[in-house]
């Protein structure tokens, strides 16, 4: 992008197909420009490096040179605070280009003068007319002048390819719910008898008669009606539906049969241990006690039924001097066939990790099979395969967590395992969601009872990533585990130090504290003090009345 006056900065995001692309253009862009742009709001610029560098932990290396001229990258390896950093400072002029990956044409409104996409692809795929429309959409919005432009650069073995693009029609709303064996729709009818929504076939026809599957049945060549008649089959056969009255399977028609199932009743087996179970449109069923843990973890039954398994397991030999073997079982939960989701192992510095682990989790990785022999094996082939392959790429991840736990600095644990920092960042919440699912899982089922405060502690570690002292400061507001830190280094160690003092002093005393947030932050102080009065005197009324 050739800009002639610094003075009147064309806005604009170059698009480009992956991350390290990405980097590569605003490093490029950075050292063809001249000298001049680094004039260019100096000053806002070096606040946005600063805070950067003090509120989000770590300032790149790539945007530590390219800030200074006005641009920045944007993909999913920056942690959220850096990515809302770069978008206000956009926003407000101080950065006048961005080089961003397709994520940012959904869901951010960053409007430009000018987008130029790098190129037709978008990963390794390439793009389709809706992706190409939401990118060039970006330019010429209100507020960014009269016209907006827009470039596309492809090679000349694409050109065909591109043009065959731009005039194809756009993409159609395909329905999801009979993806994947029809998980989705598992899932709505799974939602539907557990909020009591649906209680029988009747109900569940009408429910999913409204959606767009049914619209696009007969395109689809799908019959919705057997589609869940299967499903309530599956579901009866694998104990996740059960009839709300025992009564009701001695109803017989012919017509309506369904499954065989366990006879509960004694008085009502036969000499066989299953019978069939004949059920009409109008027969109620509701969830099983297995059924209501997959329908309040938010996951289907299969994956319930292997996380039981899981948790039974591990009742028998659970380690609990540390984290590590509550966070497997965490990883475990959201882990996929191999255990490779977000990140691939690297298995050097697994080996070099396992060899340096405490006595404690090297008693949990010979829980699962990984011994000595097997990590200098692993060391030598350079490869994590064989049996072996899921519970090794899972260790590899709770490795991470327990050093985040242990409140290693995020940029730290991301150099020590090769790990883009937002990666990290989606791998602390999907965790924290995990053992969020778990507990409500374990709520369901009896067995699990002693789980529950275990993995709610966790919960409670995964969401604050934080030390007991600065727990009180993280119930405030705007308060992350950053700014926390800057607080409790400012003197303001506990919520009473907040609630006394004056907005002005945060501002002050705290870097990049806008007085808004201050505001904010105080007022809710004052909240939580108010309320433990209240709780006090109450208690101090009850005692009163016990010593008359």
């Amino acid at each position: 992008t050739r800009r002639t006056e610094y003075k009147h900065a064309v806005f604009g995001c170059t698009f480009c197909p992956s991350r390290k692309n990405c980097e590569n253009v605003a490093l490029l862009l950075s050292r063809i420009l001249p000298k001049k742009f680094l004039q260019h709001r100096k000053r806002e610029k070096q606040d946005l490096m600063d805070a950067l560098d003090k509120v989000c932990g770590v300032l790149g290396d790539v945007l530590a040179k390219t800030i200074p001229y006005g641009i920045a990258y944007h993909h999913s390896g920056l942690i959220m605070d850096e990515r809302k950093f770069i978008e206000t400072a956009y926003r407000f002029g101080v950065l006048s280009v961005i080089c961003c990956t397709s994520t940012l044409a959904a869901g951010v409104n960053l409007p430009a003068k000018r987008v130029i996409i790098r190129a037709p692809y978008v990963g390794a795929e390439f793009m389709t007319l809706c992706r190409y429309k939401q990118m060039v959409g970006r330019a010429g919005r209100a507020g960014m002048g009269e016209a907006g432009e827009s470039f596309l650069i492809a090679t000349s073995r694409d050109n065909v390819r591109v043009g065959e693009m731009l005039f194809s029609p756009m993409d159609k709303a395909i329905t999801s719910l009979d993806y994947e064996n029809c998980i989705g729709l598992q899932s709505l009818v799974l939602s539907a008898i557990g909020l009591e929504i649906a209680a029988c076939r009747s109900d569940l026809y009408r429910l999913v008669g409204s959606t767009l599957l049914a619209v696009q049945a007969s395109q689809l060549q799908l019959s919705t009606e057997q589609m869940v008649l299967q499903l309530i089959r599956e579901m009866f056969k694998h104990k996740v539906l059960e009839l709300c009255s025992p009564a009701a399977a001695l109803q017989r028609n012919t017509s309506n049969i369904l499954t065989t199932q366990d006879v509960k009743d004694p008085a009502h087996r036969t000499s066989q241990e299953h019978r069939r179970l004949f059920i009409s449109k109008s027969t109620r069923f509701q969830l099983t006690n297995i059924g209501r843990a997959a329908f309040k973890a938010g996951i289907d039954y299969q994956r319930t039924y292997a996380i039981h398994a899981e948790l039974k397991l591990a009742q028998k030999q659970l380690i609990l001097t540390n984290y590590a073997h509550l966070l497997y079982l965490v990883v475990s939960f959201n882990s996929n066939t191999k255990g490779d989701e977000l990140f691939q192992t690297d298995t050097n510095i697994l080996y070099r990790a396992y060899m340096l682990l405490d006595e404690t989790t090297q008693s949990l990785c010979h829980l699962l099979g990984f011994t000595e022999a097997i990590a200098v094996k692993m060391a030598k082939t350079l490869s994590v395969q064989g049996p072996l392959e899921v519970k090794l790429n899972r260790l590899y991840k709770v490795l991470i967590l327990v050093d985040i736990l242990n409140l290693t600095p995020i940029h730290v644990v991301a150099s020590r395992y090769n790990v883009e920092r937002g990666m990290l960042q989606t791998l602390i919440n999907q965790s924290a969601a995990g053992a969020s699912a778990i507990v409500r899982l374990c709520e369901q089922l009896d067995d699990f009872w002693c789980y529950k405060a275990l993995f709610e502690r966790v919960l409670v570690k995964l969401d604050r990533c934080g030390t007991m002292e600065l727990e009180p400061l993280l119930d405030l507001p705007a308060v992350k585990i950053n700014r926390a830190k800057q607080l409790y280094n400012a003197g303001f160690k506990t919520v009473e130090d907040i609630a006394k003092c004056k907005p002005i002093d945060l501002v002050t005393s705290v870097e990049h504290m806008p007085m808004k947030i201050a505001k904010e932050i105080i007022s809710a102080a004052k909240i939580i003090l108010m309320k433990k009065l209240d709780y006090l005197e109450e208690e101090a009324e009850a005692l009163k009345v016990c010593l008359q």
